[in-house]
């Protein structure tokens, strides 16, 4: 299946030819793909198309009951070159580099950034090298919804829900890495969605709702609430 990119530094579309993977996934065997793009460095851009256990090994029925999500290669479209190369040798990273379907991910500094299993944000740089794995700051974390990452005013943001020890309810907490080179994240915000939506938003949707993007500029949070999406605030 090709993909069609629309880059905003040029406005035009263009299309992204099969990288040889993507039409082997089909709705169980699901698409990974995301988009490296800073229009302040560079008009190019870069697809990253992420390829599961399932999808690498479909065609081996002896590997079929060994799946676990983990990601076994990665494929990246240069809009430069113009071709498609793939990076497979990810086995220093065992099951520490598996990913939801919907991973938040953002590009940052010419790195992808993307929120893994195992409590990791691992970047992944235009080569196809994992850089590092950045614990996320939270310990109890969500296995299977491990929140996402943004860029706002120069610096990587992470976000999720958790439960909080003192209110025993879920609250939405909103981390900024300071200092990008190490691992310490600061605490922006913590809040429960109660006093986050109001008591009329809280009773209509709950704990329906989640974080899709955070301003690039200001101190701003882009939320959508209910099962369709279909509520922005």
């Amino acid at each position: 299946m090709d993909y069609v990119v629309c880059n905003p530094a040029t406005e035009k579309w263009v299309v992204v030819p099969d990288s040889g993977w993507s039409s082997k996934a089909t709705y169980y065997k699901a698409r990974i793909a995301r988009l490296g793009f800073d229009p302040a460095v560079s008009s190019h851009f870069h697809v990253f198309e992420f390829i599961p256990d399932d999808v690498w090994y479909m065609d081996n029925e002896q590997m079929e009951n060994s799946f676990d999500g983990r990601i076994e290669a990665v494929a990246i479209y240069s809009s430069k070159a113009g071709v498609w190369s793939l990076h497979k040798d990810y086995s220093e990273w065992g099951g520490h580099f598996a990913m939801p379907r919907d991973s938040k991910s953002v590009f940052f500094n010419g790195v992808l950034h993307l929120t893994t299993f195992y409590g990791m944000v691992v970047p992944i740089d235009v080569e196809g090298n994992i850089l590092r794995g950045i614990p996320i700051p939270l310990p109890d974390y969500d296995e299977y919804n491990p929140g996402g990452v943004y860029v706002s005013q120069g610096q990587l943001y992470f976000s999720s829900m958790y439960k909080s020890d003192k209110s025993k309810d879920y609250e939405l907490s909103v981390w900024v890495l300071v200092d990008y080179n190490s691992e310490n994240w600061s605490l922006k915000l913590s809040v429960n969605p109660l006093h986050l939506l109001g008591a009329f938003y809280h009773s209509k949707f709950g704990y329906d709702f989640s974080v899709i993007s955070i301003h690039p500029d200001h101190d701003m949070i882009f939320m959508v609430c209910g099962t369709e999406n279909s509520n922005v605030l």
